[in-house]
């Protein structure tokens, strides 16, 4: 089979190697392989999962000129690093895919020292999805080590379940990617989504007012270089938009160990101006209590059973439309064709207030407000 490849060299542009040799591959044999088809546009080589010895010679003098390579496919390779990923990218200056779905790609020591990994800048789309990203660093070193990126996929990754806006609070899937947006300026396209001026405008503010609400919870005693050398882009949104919103607590400071320091106070308000049992005041909550003390101490105080009302918290914040988010579902496939661009008239809408129902269940009410003070609107059910 080899013999017969290497008799139409020189007419071969596309090569699948996928799980060849029991799908155990090493780089060296890959190499040697690749040194007969010099006008090779298209390689896809998964799940082989690639064998390198560190001991060997330096790879760059081995690999073979790639120039005209566009496609490089690498998915479930388990790939850790991008340095086993960039021998290839050695003189590949057509290169512009990059897959590497599927492998254990994640925070490595490479984000230390970008320039000296950073990749040709034809690479503008690239399959990161379903590998071990699960930190902001991450993320950030993107721009750096991916200078042409535009098209990014970053589904199936740890980020989006593990980030949290503040303990016991996770960010949703929408925020996590307007996040990444907001950190990756020259990004285009992400999970398959066309990234329009509005969406950009969005995350950039929405991250500029995360940012605020950290600072705002960073102790007098603490710089505010702690929180801001965590966010790169910083002073570029501020320069933009201007510096966002801090607000500190005006409370007395407590023993941390203190029962007034565990208490959410808890500002209600009736949906309905002429409901006879409305109830407005300040309640003060204890951040243990489950959802069941908290529906029960409102219902006392409203003498009304609990069966009859729902509890809101008005979070102060915005964020998109729901109908907005319900249209951009996840495409697991990288499909050109499966792109759509969202700025329609319905991108052109303003953002909602966000409101939280406080659902009856066992879960503490600290571990959802992160807050010491909170608007409780009280709605009758119909």
């Amino acid at each position: 089979m080899i013999t017969w490849l290497l008799l139409v060299k020189r007419y071969i542009y596309n090569i699948a190697m996928t799980n060849y040799i029991c799908g155990m591959l090493t780089y060296i044999q890959l190499f040697n392989l690749l040194k007969h088809f010099p006008a090779l546009l298209c390689l896809n080589a998964a799940n082989n999962m690639l064998i390198r010895n560190d001991e060997m010679e330096p790879l760059n003098e081995r690999m073979p000129d790639l120039g005209f390579l566009r496609e490089l496919h690498l998915q479930r390779d388990g790939l850790q690093k991008y340095s086993e990923v960039i021998t290839f990218c050695t003189g590949a200056n057509a290169l512009h895919t990059l897959d590497l779905n599927g492998n254990n790609i994640g925070m490595e020591e490479l984000s230390k020292d970008n320039k000296k990994w950073r990749f040709p800048l034809t690479i503008s789309k690239i399959d990161l999805s379903f590998n071990n990203i699960s930190d902001w660093r991450n993320i950030d070193s993107l721009s750096e080590i991916f200078p042409g990126l535009a098209e990014l996929l970053l589904t199936g990754n740890p980020i989006y379940e593990q980030q949290y806006r503040s303990p016991g609070r996770p960010f949703s899937k929408i925020e996590i990617s307007m996040l990444v947006i907001a950190r990756l300026p020259r990004l285009k396209s992400l999970n398959h989504t066309i990234i329009s001026d509005k969406d950009r405008l969005n995350a950039e503010t929405f991250y500029l007012m995360i940012i605020g609400q950290e600072l705002s919870r960073l102790p007098d005693d603490c710089p505010a270089s702690t929180i801001t050398s965590l966010h790169p882009r910083y002073t570029a949104l501020c320069n933009e938009y201007g510096e966002p919103s801090i607000i500190k607590s005006s409370h007395t400071k407590h023993d941390p160990n203190s029962i007034a320091a565990r208490l959410i106070n808890g500002h209600i308000k009736s949906s309905d101006s002429h409901d006879n049992n409305q109830y407005d005041g300040i309640i003060r909550i204890p951040q243990t209590f489950s959802l069941y003390n908290v529906h029960g101490l409102l219902s006392r105080r409203l003498n009304l059973s609990y069966t009859l009302f729902n509890l809101i918290w008005e979070t102060g914040e915005k964020e998109p439309p729901a109908y907005i988010i319900a249209k951009r579902k996840v495409v697991e496939e990288w499909n050109s064709d499966d792109e759509f661009d969202c700025e329609g008239d319905d991108m052109n809408n303003d953002w909602v207030d966000r409101e939280v129902e406080l659902k009856p269940s066992t879960r503490p009410i600290g571990t959802i407000v992160d807050k010491k003070d909170i608007i409780i609107r009280i709605e009758k059910r119909s």
